[in-house]
């Protein structure tokens, strides 16, 4: 096992506390990464999976209305997928026309999914990069070198509270 890439750790822990606050790691998670990636034939990306176990799969407070009052171009990460149904949901969202191959672990508030590329998780990668499928449009697209690199953008957006107004 190789060590943890201290700028992935760096940025992991800047993102939950910006975005997320207190994140409560789900007990099994272990069982359940080493499950997905028995079922899909495939090895997660090392950062994704240590977020995944030091934070489990929370959702983010305040990051659409954020990223919208400051006119970010970014897709907003609203909701890490649920590790006890990501298989199933990749595999519903394919139904709904997503191009196989992929892998979904979270979605924006309008429901477009976050995935890997399953070719791009052999052997043992450290990084992987990150794609977007927009259902409306139906067409998948690279949105960031790597999940560490797409959590790190989001450390570029000011916290606006959305306080209803």
């Amino acid at each position: 096992p190789h060590m943890p890439d201290p700028d992935a750790s760096a940025v992991a822990a800047a993102f939950v506390r910006r975005w997320i606050g207190l994140a409560q790691p789900d007990p099994p998670a272990e069982e359940r990464l080493s499950a997905i990636e028995k079922t899909l034939s495939i090895t997660l990306p090392a950062d994704y999976r240590r977020f995944v176990l030091r934070y489990g799969t929370p959702s983010t407070a305040w990051l659409l209305h954020s990223i919208v009052e400051g006119e970010h171009d970014l897709w907003d990460l609203a909701e890490f997928g649920r590790l006890d149904r990501l298989v199933e949901d990749t595999a519903a969202y394919e139904g709904a026309g997503m191009p196989e191959g992929y892998f979904g672990f979270a979605s924006d508030s309008m429901g477009n999914m976050f995935l890997f590329r399953k070719a791009d998780c052999v052997a043992v990668p450290t990084r992987a990069p990150v794609w977007i499928f927009d259902h409306d449009f139906v067409t998948v697209e690279e949105i960031a070198p790597s999940f560490t690199e797409l959590l790190a953008r989001y450390l570029e957006v000011t916290v606006v509270a959305d306080n209803g107004g």
